[in-house]
Order: structure tokens, then C-alpha cells, then sequence
């Protein structure tokens, strides 16, 4: 479940939050980086962040949910 975060304008995992669901595929890993393919079934405000940073693996570049900077967001919709 997603809630907001306290004083900010993201969101994070909380028990009182909306239901939330999304699903991974990993396709390649090493040993600081991964490619994987991304559902939501469910379509809450920066779920995917959200998700991904509170299960310790932040989208690269995304510095808002705690990602390495790398100059943009490695976030692409398919």
C-alpha cells in the first residue's frame, strides 16, 4: 500500500496507504545494476519509485526515491 511521505510530495510504502500492486521480471543483473521489466497493476502516483526504492533497489538517477545520480531518470515505457 502507498501513502504520501511525511513533508514531501512522494509517496512511500505505508500501512494505512492505498492498495498498490506491481510485479518484476528481472532480465539481467550484476552486481550494482539491474534490467527488468515493470507492471502495475494497480496505477498509483509513483508507484514504480516507491516500490522499487522501499525494496532497496531505487531506479538509477531517480534522487527523489534515493537512486545513484546519473544524470537522468533510467525509468522507459514500453
Amino acid at each position: 500500500p502507498l501513502g504520501p511521505a511525511a513533508g514531501q510530495k512522494l509517496v512511500t510504502v505505508r500501512l494505512d496507504g492505498r492498495r498498490a500492486h506491481s510485479r518484476a521480471l528481472w532480465l539481467k543483473t550484476n552486481a550494482s545494476r539491474a534490467l527488468a521489466l515493470l507492471w502495475l497493476d494497480t496505477g498509483e502516483r509513483h508507484q514504480l519509485r516507491a516500490h522499487l526504492s522501499w525494496a532497496g533497489m531505487p531506479i538509477c538517477g531517480d534522487q527523489g526515491y534515493h537512486g545513484a545520480d546519473f544524470g537522468r531518470l533510467c525509468l522507459h515505457a514500453y
